[in-house]
């Protein structure tokens, strides 16, 4: 049978050749003359040990296999078995003023009683039928209308019990609230999984970049209650969100987490890069050749100081770009207006419909779950791993789509794989 060689294959010669497919998962370090070898595989006969272990790792492939088209398959199918997931915005109102933030504040909304109800129905009766779904609490600072987040899911938990649904839990917050009765109402009564937390950098330039109002020494707080969550047993992301301007400062709070909190199962770090797509200025976002330097150095302090696990690093396939994608997914805002992702909330004739309504705008709706990409996704090696990139800069036209932090993935797993290994 004719083989070729795989075209999402990833080579990096640092003494010896590591190579990566970003389909398969596969990856393998060879000499200069096994990696010539694999080039020239079809100069040997394919029942050769080494073009045997080639294929299993999915470096060759069948000749008359369509790999594009098998990424694409994948991607369609999944987009229409995707998890369920609601991000419910509990209110647009926020004690911050991050410059970065979507949200205007001209507008300010809550979800009453009334709308909670509404709300807790629309996703009883667009869950029945699933095994699992999930609700993610959002804002504005989501924890400015704790109640609207006790009626939902109190509601919600007994509108699926008769159905055995699993419903799974996680909040995104700037950590601010957590009183400790709201922290008890969070691992008790709101089953919250997973709460997410953004940190800018250490005291001076967090407080600058999250702009309080009327809250003084946010960044002692914030990390208190870090600490008190913590002590809870409940799970906690870190997201560092970084630019040009505050890098260096992350640095530095890298080193002080570790200091701080130790290794500690319930928690992780991450940092994540603000785009031109972002509110940041023209002159400060990161663009594509700047993305490399910079996560490579944060990585490798998340990586020194064990917040970053090997297993994090190596670059995984994606099945869909991202949740918006799916037909069983929506963002739901403080008047039960539906939209399909955050991004697109500044205008509300970009909503989809309501939780009274249903979908109303289909046209809208069939724009954020089609699946196809333009052309020049085809041909590109971290295909597989960003299935197009943030679907976000798609539907609304945004230059940057994210997709290079997928490619800068590869090269640093592959370009250090051998000190990972070490």
């Amino acid at each position: 049978m004719p083989y070729k060689l795989s075209k999402y294959n990833y080579s990096h010669e640092k003494g010896d050749i590591t190579t990566f497919n970003s389909f398969s998962g596969g990856v393998a370090i060879q000499s200069s003359h096994e990696f010539q070898k694999m080039q020239n595989f079809r100069d040997y006969d394919t029942i050769d040990n080494d073009a045997q272990e080639w294929i299993k790792l999915g470096f060759i492939v069948d000749e008359n296999t369509d790999e594009t088209k098998m990424v694409n398959y994948n991607r369609f199918k999944h987009v229409f078995t995707s998890p369920t997931n609601y991000r419910i915005l509990t209110t647009s109102k926020c004690n911050a003023r991050c410059f970065y933030c979507y949200e205007d504040f001209s507008d300010i909304k809550k979800i009453d009683r009334r709308k909670a109800k509404l709300i807790s129905e629309f996703i009883i009766n667009n869950s029945k039928d699933k095994n699992t779904i999930s609700i993610s609490w959002f804002g504005g600072e989501p924890l400015m209308n704790p109640d609207a987040i006790s009626i939902i899911t109190e509601n919600v938990a007994n509108g699926l019990k008769p159905f055995d649904t699993v419903v799974k839990y996680d909040i995104t917050t700037n950590g601010s609230l957590f009183s400790d009765n709201i922290i008890k109402l969070a691992k008790t009564k709101w089953d919250i999984g997973r709460v997410q937390i953004s940190l800018d950098g250490m005291k001076k330039t967090h407080e600058t970049r999250k702009n309080y109002i009327n809250y003084a020494n946010s960044f002692k707080k914030t990390i208190n209650t870090i600490e008190r969550l913590l002590c809870a047993e409940i799970y906690l992301s870190i997201r560092l969100n970084f630019d040009k301007n505050n890098f260096h400062d992350i640095i530095e709070l890298i080193d002080y987490l570790k200091i701080k909190f130790g290794s500690n199962k319930y928690l992780d770090v991450y940092a994540y890069p603000l785009y031109k797509s972002t509110q940041c200025e023209e002159m400060d976002y990161l663009n594509s050749d700047e993305s490399d330097i910079y996560l490579t150095e944060i990585n490798n302090v998340l990586l020194k100081n064990s917040f970053l696990k090997i297993n994090d690093i190596i670059p995984k396939r994606r099945k869909v770009c991202c949740s918006a994608t799916s037909p069983n997914s929506y963002v739901i805002d403080a008047n039960g207006d539906l939209y399909k992702c955050s991004m697109d909330m500044k205008e509300k004739t970009r909503s989809i419909g309501n939780v009274e309504t249903g979908i109303i705008n289909q046209n809208l709706f069939v724009d954020w779950c089609m699946p196809i990409l333009p052309s020049e996704c085809e041909n590109c090696i971290a295909l597989p791993l960003c299935q197009g990139g943030c679907r976000a800069s798609r539907v609304l036209n945004i230059d940057d789509n994210y997709c290079f932090v997928k490619k800068h993935s590869i090269k640093y797993y592959v370009q250090n794989i051998n000190s990972f290994l070490s």
